[in-house]
């Protein structure tokens, strides 16, 4: 037993002994199929692959994305309309940390954006930048902590009760001297989904104590007649022991492959 922990616990010292000399590690934007069309559009106007991510593997880094609209300000070659300068902007309005003065001061002066200039922090202690509601950028600690919500309403057919959804909890994200990246995110949730949804989990349903197993969530309780009341959280650290590999350890979203 004691050989057993002895054996993780030196592995473990080794890879976070491997941070010191690391490169600058940044976390990953959540996994979010409307976020991610955003890029692509950005990638295939451009006309070539981008050098920091495979398409195929998701969630990205956020220094990655930010260095796809990077190229595309600094070279040009691009035809942007209004709306793809809106998405850069929310690109990298939504990583700034990973955005640099260079970049910044250079489509500014040329208008490369056209009337979505760059939006400097202000000297308050919220809303520091407008992507966050509480943030801290210096050389040895960088922290993004922001409110979240999730909320929809609709139908289905041929069913009377409504569908509806509510979330509400919280985000931090942050990196430590640029080397050690963190992520967590939790949030409550009640809502009533679709039958194909409500059938799959009532087969894992506990009947002594009620409960559901949550498709990609966990465990879940009832609420009113056909609702759900469950939790949600992930969180990881990650850090880069050398330029092209990068540790992630925790609990996420990924997705590999193209979907079809």
């Amino acid at each position: 037993m004691f050989q057993k922990y002895s054996t993780f616990l030196f592995i473990l010292c080794a890879l976070l002994g491997g941070v010191s000399s690391g490169q600058a590690q940044s976390t990953f934007i959540p996994l979010n199929d409307d976020y991610h069309h955003l890029i692509d559009r950005l990638e295939i106007k451009r006309g070539k692959l981008s050098e920091g991510f495979h398409y195929g593997v998701k969630p990205f880094e956020r220094r990655a994305v930010v260095q796809v609209t990077d190229s595309i300000l600094k070279y040009g070659g691009v035809g942007l309309t209004e709306i793809d300068r809106a998405t850069i902007r929310y690109l990298r309005d939504d990583s700034w940390e990973w955005t640099s003065d260079t970049i910044r001061t250079y489509y500014n002066n040329t208008d490369r954006l056209g009337s979505l200039p760059y939006r400097k922090k202000s000297n308050g202690t919220f809303w520091k930048h407008p992507a966050d509601l509480y943030s801290v950028d210096n050389e040895d600690f960088d922290l993004h902590v922001n409110f979240a919500t999730d909320n929809f309403y609709g139908a289905e057919n041929n069913t009377d009760s409504p569908l509806w959804f509510t979330g509400r909890g919280g985000e931090i994200r942050g990196m430590i001297n640029e080397k050690l990246g963190f992520y967590t995110f939790i949030s409550d949730n009640q809502g009533t989904f679709p039958e194909y949804v409500r059938n799959y989990f009532s087969q894992y349903t506990e009947d002594y104590t009620n409960t559901y197993t949550f498709p990609g969530e966990g465990m879940a309780k009832p609420l009113r007649r056909t609702g759900v009341d469950f939790m949600s959280g992930r969180g990881y650290i990650t850090f880069r022991p050398i330029k092209n590999i990068s540790l992630q350890f925790g609990h996420d979203r990924n997705f590999i492959g193209n979907g079809y």
